[in-house]
């Protein structure tokens, strides 16, 4: 509150209502004179807020896709959800909750868009997803469904493979440029392969199409399927490097680096502030990076046999497994990095039976290092685990559970 000008300024506080009492005390020639007014704020509802869907894409005659819906509300209200399904011939749907499933009707494929509305006293902003319902049924050959079309121009080999208007799968193979790559095409974007590695393979699947790359010290293998996933897969000194993009739109480089090294590195763009990046290298090595707006968040296991997955959400999480050669205990080491460049670390001891202990984590509970942090997960000559963290310290980080 100010006085500007003879006049008082009041600046309400966010979401904030009730009375509150303005004391006024004015003084002119030695007199004095104090006045009260009372200020009523009244309450005003706030609609929920929901978070965006990823486009989902499902085999013909699915059954109980569960979606989660998460809203806020700053008023703690409960929400309730309206969906509705521009072509509501191709599946059905229930809410219970705040779980959407669907469920497709027999015979039925296509695409539709599904809209939806939070609501307590009043209605939130819609949120609308794509719905693809594929041509076959799960387990099914794709390439017993649609039209293959070969194409040879300019030393370029083009087989192309589409199922409906939507959903357009490719492999290509140029001998002027000696690379090989795949794509498919669905929801409207593009999941894709490039191999620059001299003698790489690419083909179709049951259940999409998929680069390949064998020679005495690694095997390699990028897969796109129908379904929007893709998943890069490394082979060295005898265990698998592994990385799965969940979120649809994945692009994926195989090549050799600066020391004639192959690596593989697929990438996302999550949003227009937010890039993730997953890379896998010949030693065994794997990293994932998140950038957001700048800030590069960096998770490197030198533990060869690292597992990353990109969530739909864009969140991206690396597991490495390890093993103390003393005891013969089990551990797992996981670093997740959120869009925002947050990072959480915590080591999983498993059990001679394979149960899982409670994770244990540098941080308390819920907290996580800032954008712009790096992790390192290595191992010494006796098999110890290292877990080192560099964050930049912007506020206070509060050590243990």
């Amino acid at each position: 509150m100010s006085i500007v000008d003879g006049k008082i300024v009041v600046l309400p506080v966010l979401n904030a209502n009730g009375k509150v009492t303005i004391t006024i005390t004015a003084q002119s020639n030695g007199k004095t004179v104090i006045k009260e007014l009372i200020l009523n704020i009244n309450a005003q509802n706030d609609a929920p807020i929901l978070e965006d869907i990823e486009d989902k894409i499902y085999y013909r005659n699915f059954k109980d896709k569960k979606i989660e819906l998460v809203s806020s509300d700053i008023e703690n209200d409960i929400i309730t959800y309206e969906i509705s399904m521009k072509d509501d011939s191709l599946a059905t749907y229930t809410v219970v909750g705040n779980v959407l499933t669907l469920t497709g009707i027999e015979t039925r494929s296509g695409e539709t868009e599904v809209t939806v509305t939070p609501k307590d006293e009043t209605s939130g902003i819609s949120k609308t997803f794509k719905l693809k319902i594929l041509p076959i049924e799960e387990g099914n050959d794709i390439e017993n469904v649609g039209e293959i079309v070969v194409e040879e121009k300019d030393n370029t080999t083009t087989t192309t493979l589409k199922m409906d208007n939507n959903l357009v799968i490719e492999t290509k193979e140029d001998t002027n440029l000696n690379t090989v790559s795949h794509e498919i095409v669905v929801v409207g974007k593009t999941i894709k392969s490039t191999s620059s590695i001299e003698n790489s393979q690419v083909e179709f699947t049951e259940t999409g199409v998929h680069t390949t790359f064998s020679d005495v010290n690694v095997d390699l293998e990028v897969t796109a399927n129908v379904t929007g996933e893709a998943s890069h897969v490394l082979k060295t000194n005898g265990k698998t490097t592994k990385a799965t993009s969940e979120k649809i739109g994945a692009i994926t480089e195989i090549k050799k680096d600066a020391n004639n090294k192959i690596e593989i590195i697929t990438s996302v763009e999550v949003d227009d502030k937010t890039s993730v990046k997953v890379i896998a290298k010949e030693d065994g090595s794997a990293e994932h990076i998140v950038n957001n707006n700048g800030k590069v968040s960096i998770s490197t296991s030198k533990i060869i046999g690292a597992q990353t997955v990109i969530k739909e959400n864009g969140d991206v999480e690396t597991t490495s497994e390890g093993e103390a050669i003393s005891t013969g205990e089990k551990y797992e080491v996981i670093v997740s990095t959120n869009t925002e460049g947050k990072t959480i670390t915590k080591i999983i001891r498993i059990d001679s039976d394979g149960n899982k202990s409670t994770a244990i984590s540098t941080l308390e509970k819920n907290a996580s290092y800032g954008a712009g942090t790096s992790v390192e997960i290595s191992q010494d000559d006796n098999n110890l685990t290292h877990v080192i963290t560099t964050t930049p310290l912007n506020g206070t980080l509060v050590i243990g559970e």
